[in-house]
């Protein structure tokens, strides 16, 4: 869990299902050694808390579309979100303070 909110002039909202309430899907793009990669970010809204789903590289079936029109997408983001859930309920999970410059 990341801890600040979306600043980011890089983030895209996007629709997506089976959200919680009250939280929207943001969308990163972003360059790594390895090349392109897009990142989706929960971004839970009334408590400026942004926790990381997906990091995935520009060409695998999720990277090239990350849209919720995307069968592999919509399937990935359903598990993703069950995993966090539990991780929640688990206490499984790290905050991450995020200082701005």
């Amino acid at each position: 869990m990341f801890s600040g909110g979306p600043s980011s002039p890089g983030c895209l909202a996007i629709k997506g299902a089976g959200l919680p309430a009250r939280t929207q899907l943001l969308k990163a793009y972003a360059t790594s050694r390895q090349g392109p990669r897009r990142i989706v970010l929960l971004f839970v809204i009334e408590r400026d808390d942004l926790f990381l789903l997906f990091y995935r590289p520009k060409g695998d079936k999720i990277g090239d579309n990350v849209s919720i029109k995307n069968p592999a997408f919509k399937n990935a983001l359903v598990k993703h979100l069950a995993m966090l859930r539990g991780d929640i309920s688990n206490k499984a999970v790290a905050e991450v303070p995020l200082r701005l410059p």
